[in-house]
């Protein structure tokens, strides 16, 4: 990739040369091409979102031993991980741990089998998704520690859970949620849900988070810096007695 990077830019170093030394005698011919060959350089060397597939049967979020852009399992290693901006697939039989702050646009669990993204315990971490979360069928996202750890997770997006999320280990052991986008969410799937704590903080015209399942029953849910056109949709969800809402 680095050659073929090298071998574009020399290409265009030589097109310049041409079209110095050609159209000299028609200076906005020769700027007019000028400038689209710098358009070509500035889009080459621009840094294009990937997307990364799970290769260990485990590791660490931010270790790149622990991904590939290939394929799942791969053995050719990318030599970086997801970072924000990009895609991260966690396949069946793969288990990927959020172990510093890390960052997606996009999440998928698992591809119907198993597949997991847990926490680790040795401090709190954040995981920030700018688009969706999608678990799959016995897909897991959750923290199951016992280090006296609270973590994060920043969504943007859609969260469908078709597989397991499990944000509460103990009382001191738990992950928090977060939807803070100026977009629409919507809650939504067929897995299982224990979720401890999650604040709504939205912004834009008229976004709303619509809540499709019974993900929040016995959660305590905070509002945060809502505008006035901010729709909270309940559709088909169980609030017990014991669901706690805050406007902070």
């Amino acid at each position: 990739m680095v050659q073929n990077e090298h071998m574009f830019v020399a290409d265009k170093i030589h097109a310049l040369s041409i079209v110095h030394h050609t159209h000299h005698h028609n200076p906005m011919k020769a700027f007019t091409r000028l400038s689209l060959y710098v358009i070509l350089l500035a889009i080459n060397f621009k840094s294009d979102a990937r997307v990364y597939y799970s290769r260990p049967v485990s590791g660490n979020w931010n270790s790149a031993a622990s991904w590939s852009t290939l394929t799942y399992g791969s053995a050719t290693n990318s030599g970086t991980f997801p970072v924000a901006g990009d895609t991260a697939l966690i396949g069946d039989g793969y288990s990927i741990t959020v172990n510093t702050g890390c960052a997606c646009s996009y999440l998928q669990i698992g591809q119907g089998t198993s597949g997991i993204v847990t926490f680790n315990t040795s401090g709190n971490r954040t995981l920030t998704v700018s688009g969706d979360i999608d678990i799959s069928a016995n897909g897991k996202l959750w923290y199951n520690g016992n280090g006296g750890r609270s973590h994060t997770i920043n969504l943007g997006g859609n969260l469908t859970n078709n597989g397991i999320i499990d944000f509460y280990s103990d009382a001191n052991d738990v992950v928090n949620i977060t939807f803070n986008s100026t977009t629409n969410t919507i809650v939504s799937g067929s897995g299982t849900w224990d979720i401890y704590n999650v604040s709504i903080n939205k912004s834009g015209s008229s976004p709303s988070v619509d809540m499709q399942v019974y993900a929040f029953e016995g959660t305590e849910i905070h509002f945060r810096q809502l505008p006035a056109s901010t729709f909270i949709i309940i559709q088909n969800v169980r609030l017990q007695s014991f669901t706690e809402f805050y406007d902070s």
